[in-house]
C-alpha cells in the first residue's frame, strides 16, 4: 500500500478500552502508513460545547497513549471552538 492512513476513533460513544483495542488493530494493520489516530469527526455536531467535545478528545488522547500520533479532528465548526482548541493543544 502506497498511502498514509488517518484513523478516526468515534467520540460520541467513547469508549477508552475500545479506543485502546481499534488503535492497536490500526498500528499492526497499517504499520508505517499508519500517518495518525483523529480523535473525533465535526465535533461541533455531535457535542453542544466545547468543553464536552475536549473533555472527549482527552480521554481519546490518553488512550491512545504513545501507540500512535494523534491528529485533531475535522472540523465543520463555527465560530470560536477550533480557536480554543487550537490554543489549548498548543500549551499541552
Amino acid at each position: 500500500m502506497d498511502a498514509r492512513i488517518a484513523w478516526a476513533v468515534n467520540l460520541q460513544h467513547l469508549d477508552p478500552p475500545l479506543i485502546d483495542n481499534e488503535v492497536a488493530t490500526a498500528v499492526a494493520a497499517f504499520g508505517p502508513n499508519l500517518y495518525s489516530i483523529q480523535c473525533g469527526n465535526e465535533p461541533n455536531l455531535l457535542f453542544t460545547g466545547y468543553a464536552a467535545f475536549k473533555t472527549s478528545f482527552d480521554s481519546c488522547r490518553d488512550a491512545v497513549g504513545s501507540k500512535a500520533k494523534i491528529s485533531g479532528p475535522t472540523r465543520s465548526w463555527r465560530g470560536r471552538m477550533e480557536h480554543q482548541f487550537a490554543a489549548d493543544e498548543a500549551s499541552a
